[in-house]
């Protein structure tokens, strides 16, 4: 995203294994989404979806972003870990201010010591 200036390298430090070279081996679907109530609670969401029997572990980075200056800018970041084929996160921030968001997901579905990632958006949100 040429837009997104934020620093990812401790993500990729934190990851081990070989990445894969075939795309959608290990990952069947993926879905993201998020919204700000009135009071400004972000509801962030994601899920991943493997292959029974093939997909052993997922792991989901969620990072809530505001638009400001031209750029997306992280606002907070979580990490969720999964011992399974599928996964489903959904988590909160309480201080969201008026402005444009949206969520940005990196996934990272293993089958034994290989992975593979796939980064995707929710929709713009304006709050």
């Amino acid at each position: 995203d040429h837009d997104d200036y934020n620093d990812y390298s401790w993500e990729r430090e934190n990851i081990e294994g070989t990445p894969s070279t075939e795309r959608w081996s290990y990952i069947s679907s993926t879905s993201q989404g998020m919204s700000i109530n009135d009071s400004g609670k972000a509801t962030m969401l994601a899920s991943l979806y493997g292959y029974k029997g093939t997909t052993t572990k997922v792991i989901i980075y969620m990072y809530l972003q505001k638009r400001e200056d031209g750029i997306w800018k992280n606002l907070t970041w979580t990490q969720d870990v999964f011992n399974s084929h599928t996964g489903t996160v959904e988590r909160y921030r309480y201080d969201c201010s008026r402005g444009t968001y949206r969520l940005k997901v990196s996934y990272y579905a293993y089958a034994g010591s290989k992975y593979e990632n796939h980064v995707a958006y929710s929709a713009t949100y304006i709050y």
